[in-house]
């Protein structure tokens, strides 16, 4: 509430000089985007000592909408070596949300046709379709066309860190979530039309690799947007090794190469290296997102993700929606011709310009990854909260035609 009505504490936590000289810059955010700012307020806290400030936004916040205050504490003068306007400290604070009704999907007719080898859907500016020998998606078109190279499909594998690579075992232990997604056997499928606006297709597979169970839901509704509701469920009689990541691998056309997430950035971060990474609204490509470690890893990925959109030279595309979050990854490599081992690392030696560009992206949309460690470099898992332990897990997420605004 404090926050809330603009109050702020800044503690000095110098043990010999005050906080003369330096002032607090801030701007609030309303679901990324900045909607009020503010600069030159000063700071005079001695040694050890805190101080009040109160910013006045001016503005009267919308319910529902998502607030960040972003604030840096900048030095007045020129003082050494250190310039005048340097940021000494910054930090991004939430403010309290105000609650509102959910938004009701708009009634926009569903067309449905139920084929011997697919479910067939046909809404505003989208078709859609999911294979009834599979349970997967076959076919998604947006404005006409196709994006898809590949059906997407469950993903539990990321490229080896440095990190992980000298804890004992890690390989062997690790090797069955590599693969686990690529071999899902379809158990049942079943389509449900719940109104002439919208239908569900309820699906299970078998996961031989890992003996688990897998259950997804498409709520699939005309306006082209689906809701994803995924089930896994961990074999009680089988012991698994913590999941390297949990998600879902979509093979996007290499068209859709532009990218704008609301959530942290600007550069990679990670569940347990990510508060240097501010939420925001952020646009790059596909080819920016990675990252060129010296030896092939994991890279690039952004974690608390609201809503992140993937389009083409004329501003359309997809976008995939948290519930409420999600982590994406997305590259031209293929995780298989990454070293998955550290006998592997010794005897390829692999360097980025080896790998072998796709035609295609590699879109990792995660319910959430393993954190990448680094309490050492020498066989120290990743700390307790940030490792996916064995268990059963439920998520949502959901993806729907995408064009951008060109107006503003």
């Amino acid at each position: 509430d404090d926050i809330a009505a603009g109050k702020i504490i800044i503690r000095n936590k110098h043990y010999f000089v005050s906080l003369q000289g330096l002032s607090l810059s801030w701007q609030l955010l309303a679901n990324g985007k900045k909607v009020a700012q503010g600069q030159g307020l000063p700071l005079s806290a001695a040694a050890q000592q805190s101080q009040e400030v109160f910013i006045d936004y001016g503005i009267d916040r919308i319910p529902g909408a998502e607030y960040f205050l972003n604030l840096q504490v900048t030095s007045d003068n020129n003082n050494g070596a250190i310039p005048k306007g340097h940021i000494s400290a910054w930090s991004q604070l939430a403010l309290p949300s105000i609650p509102v009704a959910p938004e009701k999907q708009p009634e926009i007719r569903l067309s449905i046709n139920d084929k011997k080898q697919a479910f067939h859907f046909k809404g505003r500016d989208f078709n859609l379709s999911i294979d009834k020998t599979t349970g997967l998606i076959s076919s998604m078109e947006y404005y006409g066309d196709e994006l898809l190279k590949a059906s997407p499909r469950p993903d539990f594998w990321r490229a080896p860190t440095d990190n992980d690579l000298p804890i004992k075992g890690y390989g062997d232990k690790i090797a069955p979530w590599q693969k686990a997604g690529n071999h899902t056997k379809l158990v049942s499928i079943k389509l449900i039309k719940e109104s002439k606006y919208q239908a569900k297709v309820e699906v299970e597979h078998y996961m031989s690799e890992i003996a688990s169970r897998y259950f997804t839901t498409y709520h699939v509704f005309g306006n082209g947007e689906v809701k994803v509701d995924v089930y896994f469920y961990a074999a009680p009689h089988k012991k698994q090794p913590d999941i390297p990541r949990l998600g879902t691998l979509f093979e996007l056309d290499q068209d859709y190469s532009q990218v704008s997430w609301y959530g942290r950035g600007p550069h990679e971060n990670y569940m347990d290296r990510n508060t240097s990474a501010h939420i925001g609204i952020y646009q790059s490509n596909v080819t920016d997102l990675y990252v060129p470690y010296v030896r092939p890893q994991e890279n690039g990925y952004r974690s608390d993700v609201r809503n992140v959109s993937f389009y083409n030279q004329d501003g359309k595309g997809i976008t995939f929606k948290g519930e409420p979050l999600i982590g994406f990854g997305a590259q031209y490599y293929d995780t298989a011709d990454y070293h998955t081992t550290a006998d592997e690392v010794k005897a390829k030696n692999l360097h980025p310009h080896e790998l072998p560009k796709k035609q295609r992206i590699f879109v990792n949309i995660d319910y959430i990854q393993r954190g990448v460690g680094g309490t050492n470099t020498w066989g120290a898992k990743p700390l307790s909260d940030y490792i996916i332990p064995y268990l059963d897990y439920q998520y949502s997420y959901s993806f729907k035609p995408y064009a951008k605004d060109n107006s503003k």
